[in-house]
């Protein structure tokens, strides 16, 4: 019940009398928080008041409330977010905590904030590790809304409040995982936090370095899995380097055989050292025979007496056979060569065929894969890329392919124009193009032409 709170008072009483109802509110929300629960819209109406106590005690009871219950102040998340704002210190503290709370529970109410949320990083510790709070909750599922503010994300880095460094870590964790490349021009100081003195900020920041390219960071890295003095900070770093070395090559043995339909895209890995990919489309799937093939197709009126043979009978193109699949059929249009999957005893064998002959290999993965990125995994050094990002058109030429620490790239130059892009087809957002100096934009329509 909240009939017994002076919100007429507060909202219409003296300068006096709003002073001391906003002080009676507080008191009850630091005793019964979810009692204002019911009265929050009419209660955030006091964080404009002219009277600097009243603003304060007012935005004490809702981050009592806040932090009782998070999910109540969502209705009300608008004015607590003009209120970081408020030039008096306590307040902005205050409804900073609960905009954190609500965004760790019900990010997508608090993802307007973004731009509101990034100002306060250079305030007061209270507010400042609120805010980082926040937007490390916001930033796994809208990456895209923080990426405009990346200069300040990694500016915040240099923070000495360790609860900031931690959550700006894992802010930018998620952030580089879609833009590769992001955290380069913070890399001194990441290497720095992989060994800073709170455990919290080693974990978050070994996090990070896992995720990032620089080739300081498998060693610093072993180094932490082996020596770090929190064993949380060992186990956590060890699954990290585990997922970022599983992360870059989403195998799926023999889903070509299992699953592909005609039109599916694969790529097959021929060798793990040089890693060239033999990449096509399905054009043909060779199935074996089955016992029950002969049943099903005598019901759909097809006798054995209607042909010559009974092999011309299961022939038959409209009953194709049901059973398992011994090859699958590729080709590559870009470099018009064409490949055969068939499964052996316990592996697969690829032929690649074109106007000059066949060649044997031994598959080490096959993967199936959306077209585009199957075209970037078969691109070699010296063919062309061409591709859109962002509405404007981009042609470059394929420079490097292959492994560099792990994970696979493909860069390309445009010499007309003096850019490199890269291409990182394994990452948790394959068609990023990153450019030199690390902003990275979505590719579309991939094409691919086959260098002379």
């Amino acid at each position: 019940m909240t009939t017994d709170l002076p919100l007429r008072a507060l909202s219409e009483g003296s300068e006096t009398e709003r002073r001391l109802a906003a002080r009676t509110i507080r008191e009850a929300a630091a005793e019964q928080p979810l009692r204002l629960q019911g009265s929050l819209a009419r209660l955030v109406d006091a964080l404009g008041d002219e009277q600097e106590s009243v603003r304060r005690d007012v935005a004490n009871a809702v981050f009592e409330v806040g932090v009782a219950e998070p999910t109540a102040v969502a209705p009300v998340a608008d004015p607590l977010v003009e209120a970081l704002d408020d030039g008096v210190t306590a307040v902005r503290a205050c409804v900073a905590r609960p905009l954190a709370e609500l965004a760790a529970e019900r990010p997508r109410r608090v993802r307007f904030a973004v731009p509101a949320l990034i100002a306060p990083l250079s305030d007061v510790k209270s507010v400042r590790s609120n805010v980082a709070w926040a937007l490390s909750s916001l930033a796994p599922r809208y990456p895209e809304l923080l990426e405009p503010h990346a200069d300040e994300l990694t500016r915040a880095l240099f923070d000495d409040h360790y609860p900031v460094q931690a959550s700006i870590l894992r802010t930018l964790v998620a952030l580089e995982r879609v833009y590769p490349g992001l955290c380069d021009v913070v890399s001194d100081r990441l290497r720095e936090l992989v060994t800073a003195e709170v455990a919290s900020v080693r974990q978050a920041a070994c996090r990070l370095a896992a995720a990032t390219d620089q080739p300081w960071v498998d060693e610093a890295l072993r180094e932490r899995a082996r020596a770090d003095s929190h064993p949380l900070v060992r186990e956590r770093v060890r699954a990290a380097r585990t997922a970022a070395a599983t992360h870059t090559d989403p195998v799926v043995p023999e889903s070509v055989f299992e699953s592909a339909t005609l039109g599916t895209w694969a790529a097959v890995r021929i060798d793990r050292e040089t890693a060239p990919f033999l990449v096509g489309e399905t054009t043909g799937i060779v199935r074996e025979y089955a016992a029950t093939d002969e049943t099903v197709m005598a019901s759909h009126g097809v006798r054995p007496e209607d042909f010559e043979t009974r092999t011309e009978w299961l022939a038959a193109p409209r009953f194709p056979p049901s059973g398992d699949r011994l090859a699958v059929h590729l080709h590559n249009p870009a470099a018009d060569y064409g490949i055969t999957l068939r499964r052996s005893t316990d592996d697969i064998e690829a032929t690649r065929v074109d106007g000059e002959g066949y060649r044997d290999y031994h598959a080490e993965d096959v993967l199936a894969l959306e077209s585009d990125r199957a075209r970037l995994l078969a691109a070699t050094p010296g063919d062309h890329l061409a591709f859109e990002l962002e509405g404007a058109s981009h042609d470059v030429c394929v420079t490097t392919a292959g492994y560099r620490n792990g994970r696979y790239r493909i860069t390309g130059e445009n010499e007309q124009q003096g850019y490199h892009i890269t291409f990182r087809p394994f990452e948790a957002e394959p068609m990023m193009a990153v450019f030199e100096e690390g902003r990275a934009f979505r590719a579309r329509d991939v094409s691919l032409t086959a260098g002379e």
